[in-house]
């Protein structure tokens, strides 16, 4: 009986370095949202929930969103290649100090935070745009006059500045100023948008 623990373990430690290693994206088919054809416009709503991120320091940080001000911009992609739009919805906590943003292109979407002046993101808006984050769910409910899109943080998702420091330093050497966060899961937020 003692020779199967050592092998009991192994087996163990195999399991729980895959578990570690789950894929960063998933497939996906389009976002089924009424706005999906919709090339252009702006759309009032609001945003409710909370999202729980950990600084690098480790420090945990919960966002309130209570009723707070939101807004769905349809932004025209000229060429269409994949999609007539990128859609981006916007909203920020109950205090007004931070914000959100979620945007969805064709099969791809992407999530930022700005946080203390610096957004923090990660999208994979890019390229062929047929994959989503994995970790981030999403669901839609329509109303007569509202669509309610619903997120999910359903595993640790790691937001990064690496944009946000390009664009602010482009040229110049930014490697000390990198930073990233982490949105926890259970993190949920409502975005209901006025059609």
């Amino acid at each position: 009986m003692k020779s199967l623990f050592p092998l009991f373990f192994l087996l163990l430690g195999t399991v729980s370095l895959t578990a570690q290693d789950s894929p960063k994206y998933k497939d996906h088919f389009g976002f089924q949202t009424v706005f999906m054809d919709m090339a252009s416009g702006n759309f009032p709503g609001t945003v409710n929930g909370v999202l729980f991120f950990q600084r690098s320091s480790g420090q945990e940080v919960i966002l309130d969103f209570q009723g707070s001000k939101a807004q769905l911009e349809l932004q025209p992609d000229e060429n269409e290649i994949y999609d007539v739009s990128t859609k981006v919805y916007t909203g920020t906590t109950t205090s007004g100090r931070t914000r959100i943003k979620y945007q969805t292109y064709a099969s791809a979407n992407g999530i930022s935070m700005e946080v203390n002046g610096q957004w923090f993101e990660l999208s994979i808006i890019d390229g062929a745009c047929d994959m989503a984050i994995h970790g981030l769910e999403f669901t839609y409910k329509v109303e007569e006059e509202t669509e309610y899109l619903i997120l999910r943080v359903s595993k640790p998702l790691k937001l990064t500045n690496h944009r946000y420091l390009y664009d602010t330093y482009q040229d110049q050497e930014y490697e000390d100023k990198k930073q990233s966060l982490i949105l926890l899961p259970e993190s949920t937020l409502v975005f209901a948008i006025k059609r």
